[in-house]
């Protein structure tokens, strides 16, 4: 999963198929993904493993890492000097550090449970898009789904390739 900015300030989620074309044009120029050490920080176990390629259970596990990052200010595993080491903690099962400032009420701990149901290491007990909303704005954590008022005014690729400056 990634998060693309249009020029009128949208945040945009693409998954790593399109971001992966991007990237080839942006990377050398401004990519905070290369300059906090690659992708492998949102990885899920199983693209480490050759056992699937990227898809659909795999950006939940990514987008998980995404709220973490939110949440704290800090890439996930911060703590951590090298790619290398994220992928055997993530290999061993172990997911991003709790942050401080996802504690401390009853609707931040549900935020953080659904965080973990993301990053099952079984790629097929992950929770789809639907359910994630559905927890996400379910009373237990609160949030509002407030339905975009804005329309593209093109194709969403088009877009993209004018925000990075090609031709």
């Amino acid at each position: 999963i990634n998060i693309l900015v249009t020029p009128s300030r949208r945040a945009c989620i693409c998954d790593f198929g399109l971001a992966s074309i991007v990237n080839e044009i942006t990377l050398r120029l401004h990519s905070t993904t290369k300059a906090q050490g690659g992708t492998a920080r949102y990885y899920a176990p199983e693209l480490f493993q050759g056992k699937s390629k990227k898809n659909f259970a795999s950006d939940v596990y990514a987008f998980a890492c995404v709220c973490t990052e939110i949440l704290s200010g800090e890439v996930p595993f911060h703590e951590s000097p090298n790619d290398m080491a994220v992928m055997f903690k993530i290999l061993q099962g172990e997911h991003p550090t709790r942050p401080p400032s996802c504690s401390g009420t009853a609707q931040l701990d549900s935020l953080w449970e659904l965080l973990q149901h993301c990053w099952n290491g079984q790629a097929d007990m992950r929770p789809t898009a639907a359910q994630i909303v559905d927890r996400l704005v379910a009373p237990s954590i609160g949030a509002t789904a407030t339905p975009s008022t804005m329309d593209w005014d093109e194709e969403p690729s088009s877009q993209i390739f004018k925000s990075v400056g090609y031709p």
